[in-house]
């Protein structure tokens, strides 16, 4: 695998950077969610049985004590008197934390698309200079020069579909991950409407 890295030529600088960058942010978006519906699950445990029992006073209480995206659209709700009014709240502030926890996902489907033209644009590069051996050569080259040429210059469309291709499914991994906790946060919303009504 060294071996091959150093022949891919030039365009193995930026994959390398584009793969350590993709990973980063995999890992940092990937702990953040995990963080965020842990939060989340923690305060629907808590608040269910006061919706329950009618403990609507320590509810609220509770839920301005608390932190995280679920809890400030709660908050959002809970300055507002009328139903619609609620609503209106809690979509609204849904939009932000909808924002915030789907940031940085568009760098990665960036590199998941990006990786991949890199590559390929390794590949004509390195296609380009076996044809420029040959020109020089005066056109007499064995055709083992050539296919040498050849498969080091695929070594750059390789190397870009190594990182695409990983980075799209970490992509759509993430994404998945921020619809449930979304839906979750949705659902428990609307019943914490019902209930403060």
């Amino acid at each position: 695998m060294l071996e091959l890295f150093i022949k891919a030529g030039l365009i193995k600088w930026p994959l390398l950077f584009l793969s350590f960058i993709a990973l980063a942010v995999f890992i940092e978006k990937w702990m953040a969610l995990t963080r965020v519906q842990s939060r989340n699950n923690q305060l629907i445990s808590r608040l269910k049985p006061f919706i329950r029992s009618g403990g609507r006073e320590t509810f609220i209480s509770f839920i301005r004590g608390s932190e995280g995206p679920l809890a400030n659209i709660l908050l959002a709700a809970l300055n507002k008197s009328t139903r619609a009014d609620r609503t209106k709240a809690i979509e609204d502030h849904a939009t932000i934390e909808i924002f915030y926890l789907e940031s940085k996902l568009g760098l990665l489907a960036t590199i998941a698309s990006v990786g991949p033209l890199l590559g390929f644009l390794g590949t004509v590069i390195g296609i380009i200079q076996a044809f420029q051996r040959i020109e020089v050569a005066g056109g007499s080259v064995n055709p083992s020069v050539l296919a040498g040429g050849i498969w080091e210059a695929l070594l750059g469309s390789a190397g870009g579909l190594f990182i695409g291709i990983p980075t799209i499914f970490a992509y759509n991994f993430l994404l998945r991950k921020v619809e449930k906790i979304v839906v979750e946060m949705n659902a428990f919303s609307l019943d914490s409407i019902e209930f403060l009504n």
